[in-house]
């Protein structure tokens, strides 16, 4: 059995995959070309097409070439995994809770961004923490990522960064196959969070006002569908 970790990194130094790779997790990470070399077990180089479909082409390439891993989780290079429990075995009792790997588990343990200003504007009536509303560092079924859109991935390709991580709880929820563990924690040291100077230029690209308008017209317009693509599969033969 093996879980991989499934990310595009642009951070110099690869942020994060260093801790991942000693807690025992096989790594898959997208870099742009010319991007400093990094350790890992996988990488992709190429323009950076944004997180949905990125990360979608890591994680087909990674269940095609490594027939033993049943789950993945996808994050960034800021997410940390669960210090106290290891992979193989949470990947176990991801299966045995869904009784296949058609699902998708969050850790919810790290509660940073329910009292932040930015996610109260951004869900004023929401009375869940911030991490209870999104897939932000989900683990991921074989069966969900290859039945998903016709086999296109687990991620709704039209996301570039924002509500990627919403859209999919959204529709892990109309399915039935969400759940979310409060014994695990994948720390987020987001850079506001971490108060990391300067901002990095991808923080400003991909969370500014004008991305977050278009990833969220994109997302009510599924919304107001019923989230029907979440029934656009392809079954396994």
């Amino acid at each position: 059995m093996s879980v991989w970790y499934c990310l595009p990194s642009a951070r110099a130094d690869g942020g994060t995959i260093a801790a991942w790779r000693r807690a025992g997790y096989d790594v898959a990470v997208w870099r742009d070309i010319g991007a400093p070399e990094i350790d890992a077990d996988m990488i992709i180089r190429g323009t950076y097409p944004g997180y949905a479909l990125a990360t979608n082409h890591l994680i087909h390439d990674v269940l095609r070439a490594d027939r033993y891993c049943d789950w993945v989780v996808a994050g960034g290079d800021d997410v940390m995994p669960d210090p106290d429990h290891d992979p193989n075995d949470i990947a176990s009792e991801c299966t045995m809770h869904f009784g296949s790997t058609f699902g998708v588990m969050q850790p919810v343990g790290d509660s940073w961004g329910e009292d932040e200003p930015w996610a109260i504007r951004a869900y004023p009536k929401s009375r869940r923490r911030y991490i209870e509303r999104i897939c932000g560092s989900p683990w991921i079924g074989r069966e969900f990522c290859e039945r998903m859109y016709q086999g296109r991935g687990p991620f709704w390709p039209e996301f570039y960064h924002q509500f990627v991580d919403e859209h999919m709880q959204a529709v892990c929820e109309k399915l039935g196959v969400l759940w979310q563990r409060y014994d695990l924690t994948h720390y987020h040291a987001h850079a506001l969070r971490v108060h990391e100077t300067p901002v990095p230029p991808w923080v400003t690209l991909t969370q500014g006002q004008d991305h977050w308008r278009e990833a969220k017209a994109i997302f009510e317009r599924l919304q107001a569908g019923g989230f029907a693509e979440a029934h656009d599969l392809l079954e396994v033969k």
